[in-house]
């Protein structure tokens, strides 16, 4: 049973790629991705008769937990909503800054800005602005922003500040804040950064309570969650369907954040990081990592037919992931080395080759983010509109986009361009 006869078309199919004169990776790295792993007739049906895992592959999270699959497919679900629920953070932190940081403040901007700003930063990893964002005068606040700052007032005063320990009770519905502008009649609508991350950190305990996605984790925390790069327990459950083939993939991408020089102290272990490495040597060459995402994804589509004993209708959707996973961590190496532009390219080129089970809603928020910080508004909320409704914490992440939003417009005037 296939994954394309159950679904039906999940979209245009990557482009057809020459083969390369020689093998990007060695065989015996090739043989630790999970498209070779799952590619034998039985292994790949088990899979795909499996309710759990169809429902994965829509990534509906909550259809594959109630499938009570097992345990493993469990602990992958929390993962991915822990990455995505962090990613929301991070773009919800991005959005307050563009719209409330030193270089953008207003007359007029509710008097509780500072408290957004304290849990922007706190996102960030940056303790000592939160305090002194938090010191500031509290006169004028809304009740509840004076007690969500106190509740924060004794988070930053323990010796370690750690992101999965913040919980929080959540209601059925989070209600958005309604903070009044010091000038005029308007308000902003928004929701309390702290409720996103209270829904990470729950996902992530949820998670770890089960094992062995440590690594799955690892690329997509903040910089105060727990630093887990250990990819002992990595087993196939724990990335199918993932845009990382091996174990070492995962760590890699993780270590990625650290810029290019990440690359070299991973190319023996990662299939991704022996694809991009030539590629990196004098600079980015950005024809050369298309042409090794597209390469390693033809070289995993030949020994997905070597192992399977026959050619498949999915394997060319399923080694379309690995060239996605190519793209998305050589445009993380090149936003730590601070090539932002060649980081954005990167990106976009993912996003249009994110089809089918590479449609992560993780990576789209990601990348949302990351327009949040460059303050495109329009574009992150292309890329989180459809989301919100499958996600709570993304529609309450949204409220400061959408404040963005509201800001960019008005800075941009009536008749110009919003982005």
């Amino acid at each position: 049973m296939l994954f394309v006869a159950l679904w039906g078309c999940s979209g245009e199919a990557p482009d057809a790629v020459d083969a390369p004169v020689a093998p990007l990776v060695d065989a015996s790295l090739l043989a630790a991705a999970w498209q070779i792993e799952a590619a034998p007739l039985d292994v790949m049906g088990a899979l795909t008769s499996d309710r759990g895992w169809r429902a994965f592959y829509s990534r509906d999270y909550d259809a594959a937990l109630a499938a009570g699959s097992s345990d493993t497919l469990a602990a992958r679900v929390h993962a991915e909503r822990f990455a995505l629920y962090r990613q929301a953070s991070l773009l919800q932190a991005n959005a307050i800054r563009a719209t409330y940081g030193a270089d953008q403040r207003r007359e007029g901007d509710p008097a509780e800005v500072d408290y957004l700003l304290a849990v922007a930063a706190v996102v960030h990893g940056d303790l000592d602005e939160a305090r002194a964002l938090l010191s500031s005068s509290r006169d004028g606040w809304a009740p509840e922003v004076s007690e969500a700052a106190a509740a924060w007032d004794a988070r930053l005063a323990q010796e370690a500040v750690v992101l999965d320990a913040i919980s929080l009770p959540m209601p059925e519905d989070v209600a958005p804040w309604s903070l009044a502008e010091t000038v005029g009649e308007l308000s902003v609508q928004v929701v309390d950064p702290t409720a996103v991350l209270a829904l990470g950190a729950a996902e992530y305990r949820a998670a770890m309570a089960l094992g062995g996605v440590e690594a799955v984790m690892a690329p997509w925390t903040l910089a105060l969650d727990p630093a887990t790069t250990s990819a002992a327990e990595l087993g196939l459950h724990a990335r199918f369907l993932s845009a990382w083939p091996s174990a070492g993939d995962a760590v890699f991408a993780a270590a990625a954040r650290q810029g290019s020089s990440a690359v070299a102290a991973h190319a023996g272990t990662s299939l991704l990081a022996a694809a991009i490495a030539p590629c990196v040597e004098g600079g980015f060459d950005l024809v050369c990592i298309g042409e090794a995402s597209a390469g390693l994804s033809h070289q995993i589509e030949a020994a997905m037919t070597e192992a399977a004993g026959e050619e498949q209708r999915d394997h060319r959707d399923l080694a379309n992931l690995a060239r996605v996973g190519v793209l998305r961590a050589a445009a993380r190496l090149a936003e730590a080395d601070g090539e932002r532009e060649t980081s954005g390219r990167l990106m976009v080129e993912a996003l249009d080759r994110s089809l089918g089970p590479a449609a992560d809603p993780t990576f789209f928020m990601s990348l949302a983010a990351w327009d949040a910080q460059n303050r495109n508004a329009v574009r992150a909320q292309e890329l989180v509109h459809p989301l919100t409704e499958r996600f709570e914490g993304v529609a309450w992440a949204r409220s400061s986009l959408d404040a963005l939003h509201l800001r960019v417009s008005r800075d941009a005037g009536p008749g110009l361009p919003m982005h």
